[in-house]
């Protein structure tokens, strides 16, 4: 969670939450690190996991109810966070283009 804080304050534009945003991130490949709060539920974990079955690249974690970080997760985040590999504006950049494309 040290590495989620200092990413939302120092450097934004490595980070995304929000399960449409995370889920785009991994789709396009510039995820390289998922973390799920528990409380998001077993399917969602589920469906995440096989999401990312035999990809090597991206790390997922799945944050515990126990553990303290899992209430600022849950609230701060919505229960998905993911550290990207490059800057969220080139995702941003990238649906701009497909919403052009698909007009």
């Amino acid at each position: 969670m040290e590495e989620i804080m200092y990413l939302a304050v120092k450097k934004p534009e490595y980070l995304i939450y929000g399960k449409d945003s995370v889920m785009d991130a991994v789709k396009k490949g510039i995820a390289k690190v998922v973390i799920v709060s528990e409380d998001v539920g077993e399917d969602e974990i589920m469906n995440l996991t096989l999401t990312l079955k035999g990809r090597r690249d991206i790390e997922l974690f799945v944050m515990p109810k126990s553990v303290e970080e899992n209430l600022t997760l849950t609230q701060t985040f919505g229960g998905y966070v993911a550290i990207l590999s490059t800057p969220s504006w080139i995702l941003e950049a990238s649906n701009e283009d497909q919403d052009r494309n698909n007009s």
